[in-house]
């Protein structure tokens, strides 16, 4: 939930060059990773993947780009600003997919990347980890290009190799120590302290930064951040049970957030280089109570996913 409220943060306003390896760092790639960090090995075949990703990712993708699309076809008319490449674009996904569909890679990429994986989970880890590592090679020598290929396609590839780390770290965290939560907190301090010089991760336009030391500065956060939950919800079991109920709640309507604050920004004509704090908490309320309001209804599948 909190990388959702930095991606918005970041789709809101324009970030500080200083800063983008802090939030680039992690908050895309920390999806991919957790995606590893609670797979379940074995359970399906490739198939049923498949089936369960577009019930879950493809309706909500489906719905929310003709209800978007048709709006922003609308828009155009009416401002009389139609350009047939910028309304085609869209249908191509992944870096051809501007505001109001900034987000629509990641939902194609999430999905082609479990299905990816799914083919490989059986594998040894080791022979996991060395795909990993020559994915994301492949991801710094060739990733711009690979950000083109429609539906993110090019990018899951490339992202499979943060689910395969997120499954591999799962295996150190059955017991998170003290010891453990103060080894996160200073790979945070350490990420924190290193970004003015250590270039950032863009996945959307397929840029990973220097050579795999990008990606474990990546990685290291994404592990940091979920040791440092577990740690705070194991030490404070009272305060964890009152806000496991909302957190919850809020976690599952995140595709309509996901999806529609882009769009939100786009309703208020707010751009990154002059947007205002009242437009990014719009952005971020606004599609939250949205989907709230959808997911005891009888069309949550289609825009919230089942």
């Amino acid at each position: 939930m909190l990388a959702l409220v930095f991606i918005v943060f970041r789709h809101t306003f324009v970030v500080p060059l200083d800063e983008q390896s802090i939030l680039f760092s992690w908050t895309v790639p920390f999806f991919f990773f957790l995606t590893g960090w609670l797979w379940k090995p074995g359970g399906r075949t490739v198939r049923e993947e498949a089936e369960r990703r577009w019930s879950s990712l493809g309706l909500p993708y489906v719905s929310w780009f003709a209800i978007i699309w048709i709006t922003f076809l609308v828009t155009s008319l009416v401002s009389d600003s139609v350009d047939l490449s910028r309304l085609l674009k869209p249908f191509a996904g992944s870096v051809h997919a501007a505001r109001p569909f900034t987000t629509f890679w990641f939902i194609s990429a999430l999905f082609f990347v479990a299905v990816l994986y799914r083919l490989i989970d059986r594998l040894a880890m080791i022979a996991q980890l060395g795909i990993a590592i020559l994915l994301l090679a492949a991801g710094w020598a060739v990733g711009p290009l690979l950000s083109k290929l429609p539906l993110s396609i090019g990018t899951a590839t490339v992202c499979l190799a943060f689910v395969i780390f997120g499954r591999f770290f799962k295996n150190f965290a059955s017991n998170v120590t003290s010891r453990l939560a103060l080894i996160a907190m200073s790979v945070v301090l350490l990420a924190i302290l290193a970004s003015p010089v250590i270039p950032p991760i863009d996945v959307k336009y397929g840029f990973y930064g220097a050579l795999l030391v990008s990606a474990c500065v990546s990685l290291a956060l994404c592990w940091a951040v979920i040791i440092l939950a577990s740690f705070l919800f194991d030490k404070a079991p009272r305060a964890a049970a009152a806000v496991q109920r909302p957190a919850r709640m809020l976690t599952s309507v995140a595709m309509c957030v996901i999806l529609t604050h882009p769009f939100v920004l786009y309703l208020l004509g707010a751009t990154q280089a002059d947007a205002r704090w009242w437009h990014y908490l719009v952005a971020l309320i606004v599609p939250w109570a949205l989907g709230l309001a959808l997911v005891r209804t009888p069309i949550r599948k289609y825009l919230i996913g089942g």
